[in-house]
């Protein structure tokens, strides 16, 4: 039978021209955490029982996008804080600002997310 769990999850998402990051990590206070990482649609990175690096930034995310100003790194941070995660974007080592962000609490099966009708409900 699968475990149910109550996570806070928070929701970061960023689109420039035709290139989309969707971020998401769910922790609760049994020191359980999930994240995942879709980019343009297709999952990135999917874990479970995530370790995070506390007040320092880990990279989760890196790649190179073909922009009109011509090739630029992407990376993707993360940290965690005393009661959240704390999520940054860089685009040639320049921080930018997500276009999308939210967060809720979610009782559900672990290991599987909130559908997007339930992240809308909170927007």
């Amino acid at each position: 039978m699968a475990e149910t769990i109550t996570l806070y999850i928070q929701r970061w998402e960023y689109e420039r021209g035709n290139y989309q990051i969707v971020w998401e990590n769910g922790a609760n206070f049994d020191f359980y955490s999930q994240e995942r990482l879709t980019v343009n649609g297709e999952r990135v990175r999917d874990r479970f029982k995530v370790k995070q690096a506390l007040f320092f930034y880990t990279s989760i995310f890196k790649d190179t996008i073909l922009d009109g100003a011509g090739e630029l790194s992407v990376k993707v941070q993360c940290r965690s804080g005393l009661y959240r995660i704390h999520s940054r974007l860089l685009i040639d080592k320049k921080q930018q600002d997500w276009t999308d962000y939210c967060s809720i609490k979610w009782v559900g099966v672990k290991g599987e997310w909130p559908e997007p009708s339930e992240y809308e409900a909170h927007q």
